[in-house]
Order: structure tokens, then sequence, then C-alpha cells
């Protein structure tokens, strides 16, 4: 019915939402991290050159931009599944949005916490971004929009059917 459709859209929407916010957070950390690090010099190079700086933010730009992918991949599926509503099932759907909403807020702290070691001890400091990106994605893997462990009952539910996971 139309009330279920609409509840069901909205909650959609809301873990959407928080999941793309905390991609927003990782993305902008690894922004700050990048820049300071091709500009702060340590024995004659940019701490970029040296590869613990340089592999950590490769391999937090990488899963940043396959949680891109499948929240856009989640989008699209909404898509056809407004325009046709036989294209994917409400379950698959929520999968697909579990994911993103399990994955993105630890990525977001990984990459606060990793820009904040970058930068050192300015990165903790009240007076730098990191200190209340930090803070903002710890909120969401404490529970804003669902809890992580929700996410991933959700997700269990799927690979192994709902009689064999605990409500």
């Amino acid at each position: 019915d139309t009330a279920t459709t609409e509840i069901y859209t909205l909650s959609l929407t809301t873990l959407f939402r928080s999941a793309a916010a905390c991609l927003g957070g990782a993305e902008k950390c690894i922004e700050i991290a990048a820049d300071y690090a091709k500009q702060r010099m340590a024995f004659g190079q940019p701490l970029s050159k040296f590869q613990g700086i340089s592999f950590e933010l490769a391999e937090l730009y990488t899963r940043l931009d396959l949680l891109k992918l499948q929240l856009m991949r989640g989008a699209w599926m909404i898509d056809q599944y407004n325009a046709d509503p036989g294209s994917f099932t409400q379950k698959q759907i929520n999968v697909v949005i579990a994911q993103c909403k399990m994955l993105s807020p630890h990525l977001a702290v990984d990459a606060a916490k990793q820009a904040i070691m970058i930068l050192g001890a300015f990165g903790y400091t009240k007076d730098s971004p990191l200190e209340m990106a930090m803070r903002g994605a710890m909120s969401y893997v404490a529970g804003a929009e669902g809890a992580t462990n929700i996410m991933k009952i959700i997700i269990a539910r799927d690979v192994f059917g709902n009689e064999f996971v605990d409500k």
C-alpha cells in the first residue's frame, strides 16, 4: 500500500543519506591528509613520498571509491524500483544500502584517524576539522540512523535466509 511504501522510502532515504554523509566526511579527511602530506617536508622530501603515508591513503581512497560505486548502485536500484517495482525487490535494495551504511561509518572513522596521525598533534586539537570529523563519524558507528549490527542482521538474512538468523 501507499503508506507502507512511503515509510519504506523514507527509512531507506535516511540510511542512504547517512552513508553518503560518512563518505563525504571520509573524502574530506583523505583530501586534508593528502594536501598536508604533499606540503610537509621530512628528511628533505614531502611526507607523501614515504610509503607509510602514501600506501595508507591509497587504501582509504580505494575503499572510498568502492563504497561510492556501491552507493550509486543502490541509488540506481531505487530509481529502477520506482519506475518498475518488479525490477528489484525491497530486500535486494535493503541489502545494498545496508552494506553501504555498515561500512561507510567505519571508513569515515579510519580516514579521520589516519588524517589525524598524518597531521600529528594539530590534527587532534579543537582547531582542526579532523577532530570534529572523528566525533561525527563515531556517532554514525554508534548508532545514528541504524547501528552497524542492525545492518549486519539485514545482510546476514540475505546470506542465510530469515529462518537462520536471530531476529
